[in-house]
C-alpha cells in the first residue's frame, strides 16, 4: 500500500472514529452510560489498532466520565490519568483540564478529598487559559464539591454560581443541569454544617434552597434529555424531602426515578435503592425498606462496592432498630463496624496507589523536559544548538534584530597540531567567554563546528557591533596556554540587521557573506557594512 493511500485510509478511519466518538458522548450526555460504556471500549479497541494515536486521550476521557457517571470509580481514574499523561504529551491544556476535572470527580468518589481538591484546583487553572466557557464550567463544579466535601460548602457557592453563569453563556443545558445538581448537593452540605452547630433554623432554610435547587436541576435536565442527571437529581430530591420529613414526596420522587427508560448501572441502582429503602422507613413500611436494602446490600457486595455496602448497612441498622430487632441491629452494627475498616484499608491503598501514579507521571515530565531540553542544547558546549537557533531565528521573521556570525580563525590546526580533545576544550572555553555578559533576550548558539551564532532580538546594529567587537579582544587576550601551549584563538564575524522587512534567508545570506569577507580581510575582525573592522581598531 503506498504512503498516499495510507494516509488516505487513515483519515477515512479517523472520520469515522470521530462520528463514532461523537455518538458515545451524545450517549453519555444523555445518561444512557451503560450502552456508551461499551461502545466506548469497542471504540478504543479500534483507535489503538488502526486509528490515530491522537484520538487515544479524547476517548479515554469520555471513558472515564462514563465510568464515573457509572459509579465504576477505579476504572475510570484509570482511564482519566492515561488520558491525562497523552493530553500533556501532546500538549492540549483543554483536553487536559477535562480529564484533570474528571479525575477530580472520581477522587471524590473513592473517598480521596484532598488529592480531588488539588486535582480540581489544577484543572480550573488550565481551563481558564482556554475560551471555553463550558470547559470552564466543568472545572469550576469539580473544584466546588471538593470544597464542599472538604467542609468548605461557604467557598463552594459562588463557584456554583459562576460555573452556572458560565454553562448558560456556552448553551450547555446539559453542563448547567449537572451544575445545578452540584448546587443542591452544596447547599444540603451547607445545611450539615449548620446543623452541626445546632443553628436548626439556618439548617432549614439551606435544606430549602437544596430542595428548590434540585428542582430547577430536574426541569433542566428533563429540557435537554439528561437521563443521568434526572436520576441523580430525583435521587438527592427524596433524601431532601426526606430531611424536611415528608417521606410522601420522597416516594414521588423516587417513583418517577424508577420509571426512568434505559439501565442506570449498578451504582445508580444501588443509590435509588436505599432512598428508597429510607422512604419506606420513614413512612412506616419496614417490610418494604428490608427488602430494598438487602437488594441493594447483595448488588453492593456482588459489585466489591464497599462505599455502597456502607451506606446500605447504616440504611439496614436503623430498619432493624426501628422495628425493635435490636439483636439484629446489633450484628449489623458490627458488620457496618467491619466493613468500615476495610473501606479506611481501601482508601489509604488508594492514596498510595495514587502517589505512586503521580511519582511516575512526576518522574516521566522531569525526563520529557530533560530530553527536550537536551534536543535544543549542543551536547559539547551545553549552549543552544543549531535546532534551537533555527527555531528562535524564524520567531524574529518580520521583526527588527541583528544577527551575528562567528567562526573561529584556523581552527583545524588547533585539531591537527594539538588533538581533538584539546579542540573540544577549546570551543567549551569559547562558548564560556561568548556567554558572559549577553544582552537580555539575546540568545548565543553553537551552528556546528567552530562556527557560533549571536541572535540579538530589538537591538540596533551599532549595539551588536560593540558587543561584538569586545568579544574579539576576550578572544584574543585569553590565556589559551592553560589548555595547551602555543594557541592563540582569534575569531572573525558577520553581522546583518533586519528592520522587519527583510527575510530570515536574506540576513542569514548576508550574514555569511559578511563573514567571509572578515577572513578575506585577514581574520580577526567583524564586518557590519562594507568594510572590515579589525579587532586592533574595532572599538575605537
Amino acid at each position: 500500500m503506498s504512503h498516499t493511500i495510507c494516509a488516505r485510509f487513515r483519515v477515512t478511519n479517523n472520520t469515522a472514529f470521530n462520528r463514532e466518538l461523537a455518538a458515545c458522548r451524545n450517549m453519555v450526555r444523555r445518561g444512557e452510560c451503560m450502552p456508551a460504556l461499551g461502545a466506548l471500549k469497542r471504540l478504543f479497541v479500534d483507535i489503538r489498532d488502526g486509528g490515530d494515536p491522537a484520538m487515544l486521550a479524547p476517548c479515554l476521557g469520555e471513558l472515564a466520565w462514563c465510568c464515573m457517571r457509572l459509579g465504576l470509580a477505579a476504572e475510570g481514574l484509570d482511564c482519566a490519568l492515561a488520558g491525562q499523561k497523552l493530553y500533556s504529551r501532546a500538549p492540549d491544556p483543554a483536553g487536559e483540564a477535562r480529564c484533570l476535572s474528571i479525575t477530580a470527580f472520581l477522587l471524590l468518589d473513592l473517598g480521596l478529598s484532598d488529592e480531588a481538591f488539588e486535582t480540581a484546583e489544577a484543572a480550573v487553572e488550565l481551563a481558564e487559559s482556554s475560551t471555553d466557557s463550558a470547559l470552564q464550567a466543568f472545572a469550576l463544579n469539580a473544584n466546588a464539591c471538593a470544597l464542599a466535601i472538604c467542609r468548605h460548602p461557604d467557598l463552594a457557592q459562588p463557584l456554583l454560581e459562576r460555573a452556572i453563569d458560565l454553562a448558560r453563556a456556552a448553551g450547555d443545558e446539559v453542563e448547567e443541569a449537572f451544575c445545578l445538581v452540584s448546587k443542591g448537593f452544596c447547599q444540603a452540605k451547607m445545611a450539615d454544617f449548620h446543623e452541626s452547630l445546632g443553628e436548626a433554623g439556618l439548617a432549614a432554610q439551606w435544606n430549602d434552597l437544596a430542595a428548590e435547587t434540585t428542582v430547577s436541576a430536574l426541569e433542566k435536565a428533563e429540557a435537554c434529555g439528561d437521563l443521568w442527571c434526572q436520576r441523580a437529581a430525583l435521587a438527592n430530591g427524596a433524601e431532601f424531602a426526606l430531611r424536611l420529613g415528608d417521606a410522601e414526596l420522597a416516594s414521588a420522587c423516587l417513583a418517577r426515578h424508577a420509571d426512568l427508560p434505559g439501565d442506570p448501572g449498578v451504582s445508580l441502582t444501588i443509590h435509588y435503592l436505599y432512598t428508597l429503602a429510607a422512604a419506606h422507613r420513614a413512612a412506616g413500611r419496614l417490610a418494604e425498606a428490608r427488602r430494598a436494602c438487602h437488594k441493594a446490600l447483595a448488588m453492593a457486595e456482588q459489585n466489591k462496592l464497599i462505599d455502597h455496602q456502607l451506606n446500605v448497612l447504616f440504611q439496614l441498622c436503623a430498619v432493624e432498630e426501628a422495628a425493635g430487632n435490636h439483636r439484629e441491629a446489633l450484628a449489623l452494627h458490627r458488620r457496618f463496624h467491619d466493613c468500615y475498616v476495610a473501606q479506611s484499608g481501601e482508601v489509604a491503598q488508594r492514596r498510595a496507589k495514587l502517589a505512586a501514579i503521580r511519582w511516575e507521571a512526576d518522574q516521566w515530565r522531569a525526563r520529557a523536559s530533560e530530553l527536550a531540553d537536551q534536543a535544543l542544547l549542543d551536547p559539547l558546549t551545553g549552549i543552544a544548538n543549531r535546532r534551537a537557533f533555527d527555531s528562535a531565528f524564524r520567531d524574529l521573521d518580520g521583526q527588527d534584530f541583528t544577527l551575528a556570525i562567528l567562526d573561529l580563525d584556523h581552527f583545524k590546526a588547533v585539531n591537527d597540531w594539538n588533538s581533538h580533545a584539546v579542540g573540544d576544550a577549546v570551543l567549551k572555553r569559547v562558548a564560556a567567554i561568548l556567554g558572559r555578559g549577553l544582552p537580555p533576550g539575546a540568545l548565543l548558539a553553537r551552528l556546528g563546528g567552530e562556527e557560533f551564532a549571536l541572535l540579538f532580538p530589538a537591538t540596533e546594529l551599532d549595539h551588536a557591533v560593540r558587543h561584538c567587537a569586545d568579544l574579539l579582544h576576550r578572544l584574543r587576550d585569553e590565556d589559551w596556554s592553560l589548555i595547551a601551549p602555543r594557541i592563540e584563538i582569534t575569531a572573525s564575524i558577520g553581522l546583518a540587521h533586519s528592520e522587519g522587512t527583510e527575510l530570515s534567508a536574506e540576513v542569514m545570506a548576508l550574514a555569511d557573506e559578511r563573514l567571509y569577507a572578515a577572513k578575506a580581510a585577514g581574520r580577526n575582525r567583524l564586518v557590519a557594512a562594507d568594510h572590515a573592522i579589525g579587532a586592533e581598531n574595532a572599538l575605537g
